[in-house]
């Protein structure tokens, strides 16, 4: 057999390879871990229900089939007759599983009689080596393991918001395998644990109201679409004490900032276009907004410049090169959001790096309504130093 055919033979085994993967998603541990009693809540007004979904602090490959997951849950609570019977009206703040942020609408509206359930993810790691599954050509699964943190928040009938304490949480177990392969390394059915654990947060939260003599009135949902043009969606957002970026094997740039002040963060934003006009889009009208300050994004910075020759040997520096950073694409109305990104980075105040909201793009000249994508670090929750 020659180099073509076993090339070939290669190409063709890993296309029929991808057709039979999947991921499955399973509980660690028994799924009777979250246990609800079924009668556990008792409301008469009609209490509002929102939940928001933050962005992961790094790069997770499977996040977006965990998202899927999490909101079919949800989807599947707020249609029970439980719900139903405690009369609570679950207000819509994503459209789709696909990562796009559509709580803007919600969170720049009046509320009111509601309890915000605010969700993390964190990756914890691969309890299965990867190598193995390839090794195995996928008989052997790889999973990855994550923890789904729940918290709430108040917000009674003046609007007033109050925090409460009432926090759960719930570890799950992505596994990539072939269709049929090795069993299923994950217990019980994920939707329905990850629908109880926001049945628990619920009675919980309201338990507490009750305790704390929280009151609350009739719900009316009083949020209305905003006219944004362009919706935002991270895919991914991480705070370096140094940071590098590479050009290939030979060429890199070492960007240079006061460490000791500053965090460099970093982030690529994809945009799903909502309007029939073209949009140009520019970093320098992205803007990370934290508790206290609105934070414009670099357009230059200051890098160390390293080149090497192709056998390794040779070696060419250059410090102090000036680096734009500044990028621009445009958005036509038919275009798909599939490709259409950009790289964004900010110099953060160590101190705020603790309490990043949102990222925030703002161009008056192309329309009067910002558009944001909230990140949800509360205070403490921020990325390692």
């Amino acid at each position: 057999m020659n180099y073509r055919t076993i090339l070939i033979s290669i190409i063709l085994y890993s296309s029929i390879f991808s057709l039979y993967q999947c991921t499955r998603y399973g509980v660690v541990g028994e799924s009777s871990q979250i246990r609800v009693h079924p009668d556990g809540l008792q409301i008469s007004a009609k209490l509002g229900v929102a939940v928001l979904f933050s962005t992961p602090k790094n790069t997770l490959a499977t996040y977006e089939g965990l998202l899927e997951t999490v909101k079919t849950a949800q989807k599947n609570l707020k249609a029970s007759s439980w719900s139903k019977r405690n009369h609570l009206e679950w207000i819509r703040t994503s459209l789709d599983s696909t990562g796009y942020d559509y709580s803007q609408d919600y969170r720049e509206g009046e509320k009111k009689n509601l309890i915000e359930i605010q969700v993390r993810s964190q990756h914890l790691g691969d309890p299965k080596i990867s190598f193995l599954f390839l090794m195995t050509l996928g008989i052997f699964p790889s999973s990855v393991d994550y923890k789904i943190d729940v918290s709430s928040v108040f917000y009674d009938h003046l609007g007033e918001r109050q925090s409460l304490d009432a926090k759960n949480s719930l570890s799950i177990r992505a596994t990539k395998s072939l269709l049929f392969a090795l069993p299923f390394m994950g217990k019980g059915d994920a939707k329905a644990s990850i629908q109880r654990l926001f049945q628990k947060q619920i009675i919980e939260s309201y338990k507490e109201m009750k305790e704390r003599d929280l009151s609350h009135n009739e719900f009316k949902n009083s949020t209305e679409p905003l006219d944004i043009p362009v919706r935002l969606k991270i895919n991914y957002f991480a705070c370096d004490s140094s940071y590098s970026k590479s050009y290939g094997t030979a060429i890199q740039d070492t960007f240079i900032f006061d460490s000791e002040k500053y965090l460099l963060c970093h982030t690529q934003v994809n945009f799903r276009t909502h309007t029939m006009k073209t949009i140009s889009l520019h970093t320098k009208d992205f803007y990370l907004i934290t508790k206290n300050q609105k934070i414009p994004s670099i357009q230059k910075i200051t890098a160390d410049y390293t080149a090497r020759d192709t056998d390794g040997q040779g070696v060419f520096n250059r410090r102090g090169v000036t680096r734009d950073l500044s990028r621009s694409l445009t958005l036509k109305p038919d275009a798909s959001e599939f490709g259409s990104f950009l790289e964004i980075r900010f110099l953060v105040p160590r101190e705020e790096v603790y309490s990043i909201d949102s990222i925030h793009w703002e161009d008056k000249e192309q329309s009067d309504n910002p558009s944001d994508v909230w990140i949800g670090w509360g205070e403490g929750d921020g990325p390692q130093k």
